[in-house]
């Protein structure tokens, strides 16, 4: 990296922390690293061959009959790597054989012995406790391959995430700088930094490892365990949904860790400020961190836990810090763009980057609208073809992400949509929305025509935005706060395609000033409040009853068109 540095080429971060894993990890087994990093390269393919297989390893893992049965048979081969390829995990697995086979006739021929053994020589010495028998050639394989293959993929995306989450939050990068500066001055860090000083000296850089395996655990979905029998075959004391004994029973990691009752109400959100205990603390916040300490599934829990956490652990409190104390990362991006529901669409493979004034944490800004708003499907008026076709659209996708991710906010609601002037077969979207149906006479109140109801969605901006950029953020995409006043103004970023997503700030670019950008004036008024109905009326004026999630529902009157 040094070198890379020093000519100012760029890397994939990932790619090299993945092989300083891999060389840690075959150095643990074999006493000599394999020379991913003196290389600087995937020796023999192995990360490469490790990944592509894991959709396979995944499905293997779950369906027990697939493991059992079939996997047991001749046709169960066809799946596996060979000893006979010449890289992969074909080749790990022959090098392993080959390795056992040279240290085992060394031990026979010269007596050999290590004062500090490694892995290696712990499975050639181990024993049955019972019948006091060696482990078999194919147990002995199957150790050393798992330690290589686990330790080095999982920790290097432990590593990496870590990085990527430091380099698109540029002020916790910052702190860790400054942290670290500040340790160093003192003398209180070695060169390089090692694991006790990283625990002791630097608690934000710990609290943002924390918050990275939170959000990106490397291993999401656990083995399935077996529920214990002891009981007399009856559910598990404790458990709501009444988990029968000798069920199988597995954990995501990934979900686990994003329950909002556990880690607060952003849970989406990459705070490593979750993980400190601050100054004068009485107790709460301690309690507090111990409780997700307890929670965390990122190396499993209980007696089945993580073999190598502690390895894995050492690695990162001693390479990542040293990292960002040697090196002063960028990311390198291609493309630059604007606007976040724009950039959430984006195919993959796309380097973004979003440019604005105010972003998603600015909850007290009144120089932008989305905090502000109701957020609700409601299908507008007179919209020509394409423009209903779009609606339908981002409707479908808020309707699923309600069900797929609650904690954006976003949730299933009914709306009592009033009419004055329309009747309900003039609405484009009549019959097309789910529990769509015309309102009785009963139901409306005095004065009105017409009612239709049907069900939409509604979702709390406040929540919802910092959610949306972290999901960003995990692809990725890149935010700066920028006051743009003229597209001029990014010509140095090096993009290749610009959206301008700034809607009637459109007007006000130096080098675009839209005219034909309308605004649209609106009143509203937030209250506290539990009501939990929409309610809207199309009329002279243009009157809204809007409840969002957090407590508080928007009441809105005018929609004036044209008003500065």
């Amino acid at each position: 990296m040094t070198e890379r540095a020093e000519k100012g080429e760029s890397i994939i971060i990932s790619d090299k922390v993945a092989e300083f894993a891999a060389d840690i990890m075959t150095m643990l087994s074999f006493t000599e690293p394999w020379g991913f990093v003196h290389n600087s390269r995937d020796e023999r393919h192995m990360l490469h061959s490790w990944r592509e297989g894991l959709d396979f390893f995944g499905f293997v893992g779950r369906f027990r009959w697939f493991r059992d049965v079939v996997m047991k048979t001749r046709w169960g081969l066809y799946f596996l790597p060979s000893v006979s390829d010449d890289d992969g995990m074909g080749f790990l697995m022959s090098q392993a054989d080959k390795h056992v086979t040279d240290r085992e006739k060394r031990i026979e021929n010269e007596g050999f012995t290590q004062e500090k053994p490694d892995f290696l020589q712990y499975c050639l010495t181990a024993r049955n406790p019972t019948t006091n028998a060696p482990l078999t050639p194919s147990q002995k394989r199957a150790h050393i391959t798992l330690l290589i293959q686990a330790g080095a993929d999982t920790t290097g995306t432990a590593l990496g995430s870590t990085l990527r989450f430091l380099l698109t939050h540029p002020s916790c990068l910052a702190r860790c700088r400054a942290e670290i500066a500040s340790a160093s001055a003192r003398h209180l860090l070695s060169d390089p930094i090692q694991f006790d000083q990283t625990r002791a000296h630097l608690p934000f850089f710990v609290a943002c490892i924390k918050e990275s395996l939170r959000l990106n655990p490397p291993a999401t979905n656990l083995f399935a365990r077996t529920a214990p029998r002891d009981g007399g075959g009856g559910s598990l004391p404790g458990a709501p949904l009444g988990v029968p004994a000798g069920a199988e029973v597995t954990s995501n990691a990934y979900v686990v860790q994003r329950d909002p009752r556990m880690y607060g109400p952003d849970p989406e959100s990459f705070r490593p400020g979750r993980w400190l205990v601050e100054e004068g603390d009485d107790g709460e916040g301690a309690r507090r961190v111990a409780e997700m300490e307890a929670a965390s599934f990122v190396f499993g829990v209980g007696p089945r836990v993580c073999l190598g956490k502690d390895v894995a652990v050492l690695e990162m409190w001693k390479l990542l810090p040293e990292i960002v104390r040697q090196f002063d990362l960028e990311l390198v991006k291609e493309g630059r763009i604007a606007g976040m529901s724009i950039a959430s669409q984006l195919p993959k493979g796309h380097e973004v980057t979003i440019v604005a004034r105010d972003l998603p944490g600015d909850p007290d800004s009144f120089t932008w609208t989305s905090p502000w708003a109701g957020a609700i499907w409601l299908g507008m008026d007179d919209s020509p073809p394409r423009e209903q076709k779009m609606q339908l659209e981002a409707f479908a996708h808020m309707w699923k992400l309600a069900m797929a991710h609650p904690e954006s906010s976003v949730k299933r609601i009914e709306i009592h949509d009033l009419l004055d002037f329309k009747k309900p077969e003039d609405m484009w979207y009549h019959g097309k929305m789910p529990g769509f149906r015309v309102m009785s006479k009963d139901e409306l109140p005095e004065g009105v025509a017409h009612g239709i109801s049907y069900h939409s969605w509604v979702l709390t901006p406040p929540v919802f935005l910092p959610w949306l950029r972290s999901q960003l953020e995990g692809a990725g995409v890149t935010f700066k706060r920028v006051n743009v006043r003229s597209l001029a103004d990014l010509s140095g970023m090096g993009h290749d395609i610009l959206i301008n997503a700034t809607g009637w700030g459109a007007r006000f670019l130096s080098d675009v000033a839209d005219e034909n950008v309308e605004q649209v004036r609106g009143q509203t008024v937030l209250v506290k409040t539990d009501y939990d109905k929409i309610w809207t009326r199309r009329g002279k004026d243009y009157t809204y009853v809007i409840p969002r999630g957090d407590g508080t529902a928007v009441l809105g009157g005018i929609k004036q068109f044209g008003n500065t």
